[in-house]
């Protein structure tokens, strides 16, 4: 279970908001889950995406994950995003959490971007065959 509030939903987008006292500050970790429509046709995302043998071919939909980090005098996107993977000089794609946009796995989502948080995961790194992952 995690800690964080739900600040805005609307049915396709969910706003949440972590606050962590932290000294005579306080840390924020704000995740945005979109619910995002994949389309395998020609000249869409969905079928380069298909290519790859780690992406779900069976998703018609998922949760597009954005993470900011804020804390005193500093503030980026992308820290503790499980979408992501960093190799250098870029992040790339982290198919294993393009997941079905359902509630349960909305909180796989926000718990596995706490544990991140917890254990000062600010980028998982990309598997060394990344790129030859294609079927």
């Amino acid at each position: 279970m995690n800690d964080f509030k739900c600040v805005w939903n609307n049915g396709i987008r969910r706003d949440y908001e972590l606050r962590i006292p932290w000294h005579e500050c306080e840390e924020r970790l704000y995740v945005t889950l979109t619910k995002c429509g994949i389309s395998y046709e020609k000249g869409h995302l969905g079928k380069e995406w298909a290519k790859r043998t780690d992406f779900d071919k069976s998703l018609t939909s998922y949760w597009h994950v954005c993470v900011q980090f804020r804390a005193v005098n500093k503030s980026w996107w992308g820290a503790y995003n499980p979408q992501e993977y960093a190799i250098p000089g870029r992040r790339v794609n982290n198919y294993e959490w393009f997941i079905k946009d359902t509630d349960e796995n909305a909180e796989r989502i926000l718990d596995e971007v706490q544990r991140m948080y917890e254990n000062n995961i600010v980028h998982v790194e990309a598997p060394a065959d990344y790129f030859e992952r294609v079927a």
